[in-house]
């Protein structure tokens, strides 16, 4: 071998070697709000970067409308859906509250560190609890994962980022979040990194469909762009592979741009960018979810996918070559009917059923292969009859893929004794709501009070700011008792979409004592602000039912609607309290009144009021509402298993066992 040819088989040796350890790393981006069409109609120059290299794809979220996996089109149950690669019957995010996420299906953080604790990991956050609640930061039950780079926390931090009324600050938020993040992979490069932007849902809320939202978006285009040059110059110096991946997590609604949270086309329907080129036949034929996510940057990142884990993913690979798709099951007569979409040829299809679902609590369950059946046919029946039981987790099994459905048992079956008290609850107080002499008195009394302390105040002559005050909707100034009788006659408890329905009807007749009190308040010059955590899609008819009564100030700048990711009404009350003087406080939820008694712990509500219990008749004007309230949050918050009407029964039995014992 001469010296020439000696050096080019090093050479090539040297570039083969280097290939081999090419290190793969990766980033996804979550900006809020944004749905598809919207996205397609913005000039996004650095999102059409990253797609020019790999792919664009139109895709989409909710679980299965109208089934079992049904899931609310909300932020932090997006989120989730990405980190888990489930959907909300199963990670069990189903608010921004997120009260009580099931950490037994681990996020794509914990699954690379169970596997390579020496892997880094980074989450730059416009919300703290992405990290803290469903990444799980240092909780026990997520194995006390630890993330190794951290930018996040600055929402509070009210002095660096002063809070506006337009949430202008959330702006700058996001700018410091996706500074910090290229900052970070730049010099550090951990191996798994989550970066969150939300201002784009802030404008959405705000203003739908207009130019300050189209604004918001080329704004968080810049921001991405910041984080794509990083990675950009991480591959050209360093030789790494990164996968980067930048997605949304709900629509909006098709009305005004302004909502979210139902299952209409344009709520669910999304968008994803990725810079891989490579795709496989699933992504390159059928519309990818955002549970796809999870398990492509498994496969790009080579991290091993254990059986009991895939075996519960509702995604599978853009980026490999599967073998089937679209999996469906429906149970009858002992039957489960499986079907899927065959991608593939001569190959054949295991069909495995479990009766348990002890993976939500932690357990393993135990599988039964009930068939096998070539690819291409697409369907089989197996027969379960020996099998009894509620709920099928149905798995197919083939090269390459697996997937998962679970068939339910519509068969009746008979409800455990203890499961009388709900819906049925919620009805008893609205009948008292509706029909209580009682009740028309404490709602008469509340708003006595409130003119009597009114007059106190105006004789003292504040001086200074115009005057103001500040009263909840529901159950404070307009009475919704009938839906929830229509309700629990249907056999259902709230759930949004019919609430919606509910309040488009423009139906709610006043609270005793609200219309006069107000009215009476505006003849002194004191102006009223209408502060309700109803959905921006409900501001036209919840204006119009207020303007049928002549409630005053029913103008959008006086009604302060669910305009943020969490339900605390204490930046809309500091919006007004910067140009007001706000005199009085009325609702019937103790979140009404202050951010101290947002909390969802009962201990701490009942601590919190004895502390307060001076501001109630002065300051503060309580109106009852025993048929919902943040008293029932408090009774199944943190107890996990409460997901169910017959399980909340059997909590409130126990309950009501112990308080007479």
């Amino acid at each position: 071998m001469n010296r020439i040819s000696f050096l080019f088989a090093v050479l090539l040796l040297t570039l083969g070697v280097s290939a081999q350890q090419k290190v793969c790393k990766t980033v996804f981006i979550i900006v809020d709000g944004i749905a598809a069409d919207v996205i397609e109609s913005q000039p996004v120059p650095n999102l059409k970067s990253i797609a020019a290299k790999g792919h664009y794809f139109r895709a989409w979220l909710g679980g299965e409308k109208g089934g079992y996996s049904q899931t609310p089109t909300i932020s932090a149950v997006g989120y989730n859906s990405l980190l888990t690669g489930t959907w909300a019957n199963k990670h069990n995010v189903w608010d921004n509250d997120i009260a009580a996420p099931n950490y037994n299906y681990p996020t794509i953080f914990r699954l690379m560190k169970d596997q390579y604790p020496q892997k880094k990991t980074g989450v730059y956050s416009s919300w703290l609890d992405n990290r803290t609640k469903l990444v799980g930061d240092g909780l026990a039950a997520t194995g006390n994962i630890k993330v190794d780079f951290v930018a996040d926390g600055y929402e509070l931090d009210t002095v660096q980022f002063p809070h506006d009324s337009q949430d202008d600050y959330m702006e700058k938020i996001d700018r410091k979040v996706a500074e910090q993040a290229a900052e970070i992979i730049s010099k550090h490069a951990p191996d798994m990194n989550w970066v969150y932007m939300q201002y784009t849902d802030d404008m959405g809320h705000m203003f739908g469909d207009q130019p300050q939202y189209a604004r918001a978006i080329r704004l968080m285009d810049e921001k991405v762009g910041l984080v794509w040059k990083a990675i950009q110059e991480r591959e050209k110096k360093f030789g790494e592979e990164w996968l980067i991946f930048v997605t949304t997590d709900h629509g909006r609604d098709a009305a005004t741009g302004k909502g979210h949270g139902g299952q209409s086309y344009r709520e669910r329907n999304i968008w994803m960018v990725t810079n891989q080129p490579a795709v496989g036949n699933y992504a390159s034929f059928f519309k990818p979810a955002i549970t796809d996510i999870y398990p492509s940057i498994a496969s790009f990142m080579k991290i091993r996918m254990p059986v009991e884990i895939a075996r519960e993913l509702d995604g599978q690979s853009i980026f490999s070559q599967g073998s089937i798709t679209n999996m469906q099951v429906n149970y009858f007569q002992g039957k489960i009917d499986v079907s899927w979409t065959p991608l593939v040829k001569n190959q054949q299809v295991r069909i495995l059923v479990s009766t348990s679902n002890n993976v939500k609590t932690g357990g393993k369950d135990e599988y039964f292969e009930v068939g096998k059946a070539d690819i291409s046919k697409g369907a089989a029946i197996v027969d379960v009859s020996k099998y009894p039981s509620e709920l099928y987790k149905v798995v197919l099994e083939a090269p390459g893929t697996t997937l998962n459905r679970w068939a339910i048992n519509k068969a009746p079956v008979p409800a455990p004794a203890s499961a009388q008290l709900l819906p049925g609850g919620p009805a008893w107080g609205a009948l008292w709501q509706q029909s209580a002499a009682e009740y028309k008195a404490l709602a008469y009394q509340s708003y006595q009070t409130a003119k009597a302390r009114l007059d106190q105040l105006l004789a003292a002559r504040p001086s200074g700011k115009p005057l103001a005050v500040i009263t909840d909707i529901d159950e404070t100034v307009l009475d919704n008792s009938p839906y929830f009788i229509q309700q629990a006659l249907n056999k259902k408890m709230y759930d949004d979409s019919s609430w919606i329905r509910w309040t488009s009807q423009q139906k709610c007749d006043t609270v005793p004592g609200a219309l006069n009190f107000f009215r009476y308040a505006a003849t002194k010059g004191v102006e009223v602000f209408y502060i309700t955590n109803r959905f921006e899609v409900e501001r036209a008819a919840t204006l119009a039912n207020l303007q049928k009564f002549g409630f005053p100030n029913t103008t959008d700048d006086h009604l302060f609607l669910l305009n943020t990711e969490n339900s605390s009404k204490e930046v809309r009350r500091n919006a007004i309290e910067a140009k007001f003087e706000v005199l009085l406080l009325i609702g019937d939820h103790l979140g009404d009144f202050n951010r101290l008694f947002d909390t969802k712990v009962e201990g701490e509500r009942s601590q919190a009021v004895n502390k307060a219990a001076a501001l109630f008749g002065n300051r503060f004007i309580a109106l009852p509402n025993c048929m919902y309230g943040g008293w029932e949050d408090a009774l199944f918050y943190q107890k996990p298993g409460t997901e169910t009407v017959a399980a909340k029964d059997a909590l409130l039995v126990k309950r009501l066992k112990e308080i007479v014992k």
